[in-house]
């Protein structure tokens, strides 16, 4: 938090192994721990979704999968950030 006010990261591409950002969950936690030293309170995971590679159902399907799969892996939210919301990025190709 910054001057009172929250500060979101609105972009990201966190969630690990998904796309081309994040390989593993180790690299996830850096960036996280990253953003919450820039004071930034709230992170949207925005992975790719390219609708000429996966149906919407499949991708939130494994986006929900990877998801849960790293949240046991988050601190404490009360240590690290206040929300981290599961979004995407659409690329209509």
């Amino acid at each position: 938090m910054v001057n009172g006010m929250q500060l979101f990261d609105m972009h990201s591409h966190i969630l690990p192994g998904i796309d081309d950002g994040a390989k593993t969950v180790e690299d996830s936690l850096e960036l996280l721990f990253c953003l919450k030293n820039q004071g930034v309170t709230n992170v949207c995971l925005t992975p790719h979704f390219y609708t000429n590679e996966i149906s919407l159902e499949d991708f939130i399907a494994e986006r929900a999968e990877k998801f849960e799969k790293f949240k046991p892996h988050i601190p404490e939210q009360r240590f690290m950030l206040q929300s981290i919301f599961s979004t995407m990025k659409i690329s209509k190709v």
